[in-house]
């Protein structure tokens, strides 16, 4: 599996594009999932006393007569300051949910906490999906009072045999 890395100057606050990466199943980004994605799901669940980490999951559609493909993550946040280089700034991290079970061994695991909500359905429904993993981080620089730094860095393995050309096309399609 390979790695990618992109890094962007974008001119809105660091606090600002945090909050939308965690606000990853916003009433906006679900009508847009929903209408790009024909009615997969999108859902977010909140995890953790510290308000500081969620479980988000996504149906991505692949074309027939491939398999569509699940992705739940467990994802994590906090703020950062170099006392030595005065650099602020935020870290979002995240990796497959089953991680978030091997931390939590002796509490619930993901899919008790989606299995709790009865809206849910990434789980209660049978969608004919492959689960896919991803994990990264996002590193938000502050620069000025609305002007960031955004670092992405990422790995995907969308599991099963997909022709390279599909891949690059939904990759495509699916990046932000």
């Amino acid at each position: 599996l390979t790695w990618g890395k992109a890094v962007g100057r974008i001119d809105v606050s660091a606090e600002w594009l945090l909050a939308w990466i965690v606000n990853f199943a916003s009433r906006e980004r679900i009508n847009r999932h929903l209408d790009s994605e024909e009615d997969m799901p999108l859902e977010s669940y909140a995890v953790g006393r510290s308000g500081r980490g969620k479980i988000n999951a996504a149906g991505i559609r692949f074309p027939r007569p491939l398999d569509n493909r699940r992705f739940t993550n467990w994802c994590v946040w906090d703020s950062f300051r170099d006392g030595v280089a005065g650099e602020e700034g935020y870290m979002f991290c995240f990796a497959g949910a089953e991680e978030f079970d091997a931390a939590h061994a002796k509490g619930a695991s993901h899919r008790d906490i989606i299995g709790r909500n009865a809206l849910s359905t990434i789980f209660h429904k049978d969608w004919n999906m492959v689960d896919g993993t991803t994990r990264g981080a996002y590193v938000i620089l502050k620069l000025a009072e609305n002007v960031c730094e955004w670092t992405f860095v990422q790995q995907a393995d969308l599991k099963g045999r997909i022709p390279p050309l599909v891949t690059e096309l939904r990759l495509a399609d699916l990046l932000m």
